[in-house]
């Protein structure tokens, strides 16, 4: 039975579904505003979803041309290993003969995509970090990708950095992973269109589908093995392709990429290269790398708590950087509703961990200035039906006592509790009131809810009542 329609009809509704997820984001975002404390100004949000593209993959080009370098410079002489990994039978649907796609008889229909994905990620897992040299185990740097095949099901491409001195520890590392019997694996070692190709092939088993394992000779082209897969991953040129891969990652939960950290985390690099990139002059003929001049430009700092108690404090760049970077996150733990119990060990306790970003500064030296200061912007949703700030309060417009400066309009405005609680924190009673409002265009009301909503919002105080 040839199954390609059936393939046609999932790709579409990966599309579809891409599109959707597009539609939805921007239709939010169209919704949002954000107000600048300082300039008493309000800016629209906007949502590009080919910029984002486009922003992702130059981030990901910068972070593993920059581990790349760091390998290279490292007194350790390390050797690329080029991997990939593809699921066993259970989990493809189809199965190709000549250019089509027919029915596998041995595709498990409990085997999601997701679970492939899990598979791969695992797999992954036991090869990057369970190594043992001396009886410790090394953790290897490396970078991966996920792509789906075109059956759609996932398989994995990814590159090791290994320790010329640990070889024989990392390939005895492989047979243990994939193989126990020696002649499941294929060894190849020739040449292929003028290049030497030292590959390994570990065969097709019961828990672990099909295995390439390269030995890379260039460790300065490193990245260029992978480059090719980020770029059709990331970069691609053909709209259909994009939100194919869009919706198929989405609906999944799939990571395309990842990698090992390099001094610079994600979310701090965007940050620099949004307000400091544009101060970067770019050296013609040279290798030029964003990640490296924020570490001779920028004094960082991260300070991380928990509970309220400073549980990481980590500097890097330089000291005498022109910025200084200051940046302080909480760490939040939550906890399932029936293991809250204290007499459970940590272990046995189901949670999720997650970080918020309380303040980012970016401030100038030179100068004496502040760049930029997270907490001197707040978001607020434009649609205002009632001119409400948040669930808990309301408030009216004194229409008697506007004033009018500058062209600006001023308002008085009184806040009505509108929740009541009892002991256990439980709503009681919700009291709605009649509001009055003159009309105003839509930036003014935005405006008015900021003027007049943040200062008394923000105050502790007011969530006690």
């Amino acid at each position: 039975m040839l199954l390609n329609p059936q393939i046609k009809n999932l790709k579409k509704s990966y599309i579809d579904y891409s599109l959707k997820n597009i539609e939805n984001t921007q239709n939010y975002y169209k919704k949002i505003n954000v107000f600048n404390k300082v300039t008493n100004s309000i800016t629209p949000l906007k949502y590009d979803f080919d910029a984002i593209q486009r922003d992702d993959y130059n981030n990901i080009l910068q972070r593993t041309t920059y581990l790349q370098n760091e390998i290279v410079a490292s007194a350790v002489n390390y050797i690329g290993f080029f991997i990939t990994l593809t699921l066993p039978t259970e989990y493809h649907p189809f199965l190709k003969v000549g250019k089509k796609h027919i029915k596998n008889k041995n595709y498990n229909k409990d085997l999601t995509i997701n679970d492939g994905y899990k598979k791969l990620i695992e797999i992954m897992r036991r090869i990057q970090k369970d190594m043992r040299v001396d009886g410790k185990k090394v953790s290897l740097k490396f970078i991966k990708v996920v792509e789906y095949h075109k059956s759609l099901v996932p398989h994995l491409h990814a590159v090791l950095f290994v320790n010329e001195e640990n070889i024989n520890e990392f390939k005895k590392h492989l047979s243990n992973v994939f193989v126990a019997d020696a002649s499941k694996i294929e060894i190849i070692n020739n040449h292929k269109n003028g290049k030497k190709v030292n590959k390994t092939i570990y065969k097709k088993n019961e828990k672990i589908g099909r295995v390439e394992v390269e030995q890379l000779e260039n460790i300065e082209r490193t990245v260029s093995y992978l480059l090719k897969y980020i770029k059709k991953s990331l970069n691609s040129n053909h709209s259909i392709d994009k939100h194919l891969l869009n919706g198929w990652k989405k609906k999944n939960k799939i990571r395309i990429f990842t990698m090992s950290n390099v001094s610079i985390p994600r979310y701090v690099y965007k940050k620099l290269y949004m307000f400091l990139g544009t101060t970067i002059k770019k050296v013609e003929g040279k290798q030029f790398n964003y990640l490296k001049e924020f570490e001779k430009i920028c004094d960082i700092n991260v300070k991380t708590y928990f509970n309220e108690e400073l549980i990481s404090n980590k500097d890097f760049g330089n000291e005498n950087g022109r910025y200084s970077i200051i940046i302080e996150k909480e760490k939040i733990v939550s906890y399932t509703e029936e293991f809250e119990d204290e007499e459970f060990e940590d272990e046995e306790i189901e949670k999720s961990i997650y970080y918020k970003l309380n303040e980012f500064i970016i401030y100038d030296n030179l100068k004496d200035k502040e760049i930029y200061n997270k907490n001197n912007f707040e978001v607020l949703e434009n649609e205002i039906s009632e001119l409400d700030l948040v669930d808990e309060y309301e408030y009216n417009i004194d229409i008697n006592k506007i004033v009018k400066k500058e062209n600006t309009k001023k308002y008085a405005v009184k806040f009505i509790k509108k929740i009541k609680y009892d002991a256990f924190g439980e709503r009681i009673e919700k009291k709605k009131e009649e509001i009055k409002e003159e009309k105003l265009t839509k930036k003014e009301r935005i405006q008015l809810s900021f003027n007049f909503g943040m200062d008394y919002l923000n105050d502790p105080l007011t969530h006690n009542c």
